[in-house]
């Protein structure tokens, strides 16, 4: 993070840069290559989307993949399998997931009964290079569905539900990316779903079918599997249950940090508690509470720090493993994403990037979700990416077409056209 201020003396920012004139309008960005897709004649739910594996290049467009080199040659193509489902949303979904350089694929079971739950679904490793697959198993919803992939391991759950009829008798398994190679199986009783982790500790919750009874926010040591002493009823993880809604999940070190928030409809705000908790043991090491008049904390994009307002309305981030404050921002606004180097924040005096020894700012911002890469801060709209310098906030190049995807010295877009085909286009920056 940019040099901490501690929250007993007022805020400071680095020198700044000076204030940036609206952008001009950026030269076009090189065009690495780009492929046309034809669509389907099903019905799809998809989300255009591509990734760089290992020096691959993977388009996911509607039930189909499509792998090329790194310049852009065509190496392979790949059908998933239509899903079976009482709605098309569950039966099309594809998720993609990208652990030590293979091509985690999971979609819905093509075979089996629609109403089963948790839903059963395919969890398919794929070489990123030739699009063989490497391994496939059958794994129930929670644990597959957005955190497969956590660095080295595969994580997979089977719950009776799936294959015997029977409900919320589950067991959670970790694989080895490239063979699928159980290293360990563990008991969760109710349906498990990863929710983040590190080197050493994993952390799930368990959801019961339906919506009666609590889910709960259980520690494992990630290489045995063996639960840790944290394993606490999410509602109650910061004390009495005075929230609604868990927002997000942090650990750092041996502690576990959620925040939880309310909306209060009449005070126009989000009434926000963080706790953290000891992984061994399960106590509780620090406890916070804010309130957020635009209720724009759980638009955050970030893992490391927790962002919060003060009483006057400036921005804060907080360290997960103490709670302490250990950033203040000096304008209101919201912080849209972070790393160990810069924080960037929506303000009103545009966008805002803190950084260590400078910021700058984009009077002007345009629409789009900013995103941070090595090099570049890439504003991602529907129509077009802009790519600017990280360093001095310079408007580099533009992107043409909606956003799909982008990696340090990429950035992907996509465009339908009235034949019915789509055009993906990656883009060197």
């Amino acid at each position: 993070l940019p040099t901490p201020t501690p929250a007993s003396t007022p805020a400071s920012t680095p020198t700044p840069a000076p204030t940036l004139s609206p952008a001009a309008k950026g030269k076009a960005a090189a065009q690495l290559f780009s492929h046309k897709a034809k669509g389907s004649s099903k019905t799809t739910v998809w989300e255009p989307l591509v990734l760089n594996v290992s020096g691959h290049f993977v388009i996911h467009h509607e039930l189909r993949l499509f792998g090329f080199s790194a310049t852009g040659k065509k190496k392979w193509q790949r059908e998933i399998p239509e899903g079976k489902g009482d709605d098309n949303q569950s039966a099309h979904t594809v998720n993609l997931s990208t652990p030590s350089d293979t091509l985690i694929v999971t979609y819905k079971k093509p075979v089996g009964k629609s109403s089963i739950w948790p839903a059963p679904r395919v969890v398919e490793a794929l070489d990123p290079a030739t699009g063989r697959t490497l391994w496939k198993a059958t794994s129930s919803w929670g644990a597959t569905y957005g955190h497969i992939g956590l660095d080295d391991t595969v994580y997979t759950s089977a719950c009776r539900g799936t294959q015997t009829g029977k409900r919320d008798e589950c067991r959670l398994s970790a694989r080895d990316p490239r063979t699928g190679r159980v290293r360990w199986t563990v008991p969760t009783g109710q349906v498990p779903s990863i929710v983040t982790g590190d080197a050493t500790t994993l952390v799930l919750t368990t959801l019961p079918r339906g919506y009666r009874g609590n889910s709960w926010l259980t520690a494992l040591d990630k290489r045995t599997g063996a639960r840790l002493g944290l394993h606490v009823a999410i509602p109650r993880f910061a004390g009495r249950a005075v929230t609604d809604y868990s927002s997000r999940t942090y650990l750092k070190g041996r502690t576990v940090a959620v925040t939880l928030s309310r909306a209060n409809a009449e005070a126009e705000r989000c009434d926000y508690v963080a706790a953290g908790r000891d992984v061994r043991t399960g106590d509780r090491v620090w406890r916070a509470a804010w309130r957020d008049p635009g209720c724009d904390h759980d638009r955050f994009s970030g893992s490391s720090a927790i962002p919060a307002v003060t009483a006057d309305g400036k921005l804060t981030l907080r360290d997960p493993a103490t709670g302490k404050i250990v950033w203040k921002g000096a304008v209101s606004g919201r912080v849209v994403t972070l790393d160990g180097r810069d924080v960037l924040v929506d303000s009103s005096e545009g966008l805002k990037l803190y950084g260590k020894a400078r910021t700058w700012t984009l009077p002007d911002r345009p629409p789009g979700l900013p995103l941070l890469t090595r090099r570049r801060v890439l504003l991602a709209g529907q129509q077009e990416t802009l790519v600017h310098d990280r360093r001095t906030g310079k408007l580099i190049a533009s992107a043409k077409g909606d956003h799909a995807g982008a990696g340090d010295g990429w950035v992907a877009t996509f465009g339908h056209n009235g034949d019915g085909t789509t055009t993906f286009v990656i883009y060197r920056v």
